[in-house]
């Protein structure tokens, strides 16, 4: 028995459990592979695959909403997939294509070693007022600019600006913008919206994050969403927050925030609909249109 042992081991043969560990990535996987890479300040290479296995989640927060998160009741089809870096597993939830994910708080990321995600760890902390250790990273979502295309001409490369992580803290959602300097993205450059300033022309720049707030009330069923056709020189930052107008009154109503960061040059429209997700094919009972003029900063 130990000279089997000890061949085996020179061979290198490993149990089914890791069989397939080694085996070459799918692209979904290879994504979060990088994906978690980043969130550690690790190199890709250390960190193994355990499992990966297609599952069709509850909601559009992939069964893991927080305390000021309202996600949508719709199956929403994709994966789990573990990873196994330093004795430790982290789990993704992630939709179809992988272009959206999430981390259940005790299988995020609670050490890094990347400086934007030091920084931004520290500030998300000290807004709640806890220890920076207790406050796990469970997604981040690049901040790019994708240049216009023009005919008969290359499509300029993308430019990358910054990221945006999500935090845990309290029980509580905490995004936090970071620029490639290891900065947080001011504030200041916020541009705020809502339903008074349908039909109008709203200007931003790459830098700027809209902020959206439309009035509605979840408890009839309906809530707010991005329409298919809306422009894609916005990017939807996270899930939408619901804030109640009357917390101890069932039924009150209350206001939907929306978070969108500029990922693109040129015109379109930022399209919201007003709907219940589990009417299928029914018509919106409310839109919101407003038109973007997303120009390049001029000095």
């Amino acid at each position: 028995m130990i000279v089997i042992v000890f061949l085996i081991s020179l061979l290198g043969v490993t149990s089914p459990t890791h069989a397939a560990v080694d085996a070459p990535d799918t692209t979904l996987v290879a994504t979060m592979r990088q994906k978690l890479a980043f969130m550690l300040g690790q190199r890709a290479t250390s960190i193994r695959l355990v499992s990966s296995t297609a599952t069709n989640f509850s909601d559009s927060c992939f069964g893991l909403g927080l305390a000021n998160e309202l996600c949508a009741q719709a199956i929403t089809p994709g994966y789990k997939i573990t990873f196994l870096y330093g004795g430790r597993r982290y789990v993704f939830h992630t939709n179809a294509d992988g272009s959206a994910s999430r981390m259940p708080r005790q299988f995020g990321v609670f050490v890094s070693y990347n400086r934007i995600v030091i920084n931004a760890r520290v500030i998300a902390a000290k807004q709640f007022g806890v220890n920076r250790r207790t406050v796990p990273l469970i997604d981040f979502q690049e901040l790019p600019i994708v240049p216009t295309c023009l005919p008969n001409n290359p499509c300029p490369a993308v430019i990358l600006t910054g990221y945006a992580l999500t935090f845990v803290a309290n029980g509580q959602a905490v995004p936090i913008n970071m620029g490639l300097d290891g900065k947080v993205i001011s504030d200041s450059a916020a541009v705020n919206i809502s339903a008074i300033d349908a039909g109008k022309i709203l200007t931003v720049v790459p830098s700027n994050q809209v902020n959206l707030t439309l009035e509605g009330n979840s408890a009839t069923g309906y809530i707010w969403a991005v329409a298919p056709d809306s422009t894609n020189l916005l990017k939807q930052n996270g899930a939408y927050v619901y804030q109640a107008d009357n917390l101890g009154v069932v039924g009150s109503g209350g206001k939907f925030i929306f978070k969108f960061d500029v990922t693109g040059l040129g015109t379109g429209k930022l399209k919201m609909i007003y709907y219940r997700p589990f009417e299928t094919g029914a018509a919106p009972i409310q839109t919101f249109e407003v038109n973007i003029s997303a120009v390049a900063v001029t000095n």
